[in-house]
């Protein structure tokens, strides 16, 4: 059986009436509204996507959104959201050309709550179900967005003729709806009014850290500068890799290697004493030791003189994967996250799979490791099965 294909469709342009001003461009999450939605769309397993928004809003995304993916306007802020919905679906029916199999993910533009681990857990069971059907999330037993509805069935809108909402495709009794239950989150928020966004702010206050990311998407505003010139320090003489670096703001004076030593083990200890709080700084480097008799290994990143980010990691071979490349641990500093650094020790992972001739990199993560999770989508990862385990002592 082919892969099935996953298209977002994102709605982005509504009026905003009872807002009173435009919200998908209200400030969230270091950036707006419909950023943090987009983020979520592009750092998702899917083929493609499709936005659907107003033109003053397309001028915003003109220069921010990846080649790959399509606009499609409504001139007609008055419009019912079907008109929306229609004028998306020509869009990627012609762009993707698509087969009735293929599920279209519908995102709102005004839920930025939803993370990228969600769509992905939502494209992910679609694609491994027998039969296509629709699939809806649900927080609490409280159906919500995203929805994913076979191509063949959303081609149903292009025959309604009076003004209808797109929930009655699984809404409807009788509908052919299986629902993916979203662990212990709660319903996220719709924002329609200044209370709505009010509320999504105070929960967005107390549940991200200080130092989370700003989105990776940047909407391109007229008042903000468009071209940034060369520095001069990397116009002359610096490296490509040097020029990387620097975009990316890590330092240039950082190396990864593998600690061997008990000296370069224990200075990894305070770092991954963030991820595993349990294992005892006095007994780190022995079970490090111990570890290694049985292939494992633990590369480190240094920056500036010290450890910052840690994974320990195995190469090893089964029926199931074949020759892989197994991480135990992966964590950056608290204080040294958001640079960049993550990432650089992610990728050094791949390439130590590929120099060991492995067929994958695999690792689990705890269900809720959020931010971890929207890392490892960020970097093409799949979730590719759940993992299960019974406490023996």
């Amino acid at each position: 059986m082919n892969r099935r294909r996953i298209f977002a469709l994102v709605l982005a342009a509504g009026p905003s009436r009872r807002m009173g001003r435009p919200k998908l461009l209200l400030e969230y999450g270091g950036g707006t509204i419909l950023e943090a939605v987009l983020d979520a769309v592009f750092d998702s397993p899917l083929d493609g996507a499709v936005i659907v928004t107003t033109p003053e809003i397309e001028a915003l995304l003109r220069d921010a959104v990846p080649p790959d993916v399509a606009v499609a306007l409504n001139h007609d802020a008055d419009s019912n959201v079907i008109t929306s919905v229609k004028l998306g679906l020509s869009k990627v029916k012609t762009r993707y050309h698509l087969q009735d199999d293929d599920g279209i993910v519908v995102m709102l533009g005004d839920m930025p709550e939803i993370t990228s681990v969600t769509v992905s857990m939502c494209a992910e069971m679609y694609r491994m179900a027998k039969q296509p059907r629709m699939l809806v999330a649900t927080y609490h037993g409280v159906r919500s967005y995203p929805v994913i509805v076979p191509f063949s069935r959303m081609l149903e809108v292009f025959c309604w003729d009076r003004p209808r909402v797109l929930e009655e495709l699984w809404e409807r009794p009788g509908a052919d709806v299986r629902e993916l239950p979203i662990g212990l989150c709660p319903k996220p928020i719709d924002v329609d009014t200044p209370e709505d966004y009010e509320r999504l702010l105070a929960i967005h206050r107390a549940s991200v850290p200080r130092d989370a990311s700003p989105p990776r998407l940047r909407l391109i505003r007229d008042d903000e500068e468009k071209g940034r010139g060369t520095d001069p320090a990397l116009s002359s003489g610096g490296s490509r890799a040097d020029e990387r670096d620097a975009a990316a703001g890590l330092p240039l004076d950082w190396h990864i290697s593998v600690a061997k030593h008990d000296d370069e083990i224990a200075a990894c200890w305070p770092v991954m004493a963030e991820l595993r709080p349990h294992v005892n700084e006095t007994e780190f480097v022995a079970r490090v030791h111990r570890q290694a008799a049985s292939g494992y290994r633990l590369a480190r990143l240094e920056a500036a003189g010290r450890v910052v980010s840690v994974a320990g990691y195995r190469i090893g071979e089964n029926l199931s994967w074949g020759r892989h490349l197994y991480v135990d641990d992966l964590v950056t500093a608290a204080a040294a996250r958001s640079k960049g650094y993550g990432e650089a020790l992610f990728n050094w992972l791949v390439e130590e799979a590929r120099r060991n001739e492995c067929d994958a990199l695999h690792l689990d993560s705890g269900v809720q490791r959020f931010a971890a999770h929207r890392f490892y989508l960020a970097m093409r990862m799949d979730i590719t099965s759940h993992h299960f385990a019974i406490k023996l002592k």
